[in-house]
């Protein structure tokens, strides 16, 4: 999630956006710091980007106070269902969020460990 040497921020950007828009299925991205800052977005929702980044975080920190109450491990991902947005897949990697829209209307785990496969990927 950082800018390699020398790449300005918008280029890593666009990068990553290529990337993850050529995952099948992917109708769209997010990436928030977990603070909520909006860094990147890429949907041809109505929804506005900023409402989706609010409600990421929030999710997110739902998550961890009910980890943190019972006891749970950390998680992988959430997934909230909207009718006009449809599946929106919350990952956690490191102090960001992504969320991955998926038009689908069913739960899809292939979706979801491409997305994680894409997310291990980025690391190395």
């Amino acid at each position: 999630m950082h800018p390699g040497k020398g790449q300005p921020l918008e280029i890593i950007q666009e990068e990553f956006a290529g990337k993850i828009l050529q995952i099948q299925g992917v109708g769209g991205f997010l990436l928030v710091r977990n603070n909520g800052q909006l860094l990147a977005s890429k949907t041809d929702m109505t929804t506005d980007p900023q409402t989706l980044a609010a409600m990421m975080t929030l999710s997110n920190q739902d998550s961890k106070s009910l980890q943190s109450t019972m006891g749970l491990g950390r998680y992988h991902y959430l997934m909230v269902t909207q009718e006009n947005i449809g599946k929106l897949y919350v990952f956690p990697i490191q102090n960001h969020l992504l969320g991955v829209i998926h038009r689908c209307p069913d739960h899809d785990p292939i979706f979801v460990k491409r997305i994680r496969q894409f997310i291990h990927g980025l690391a190395s």
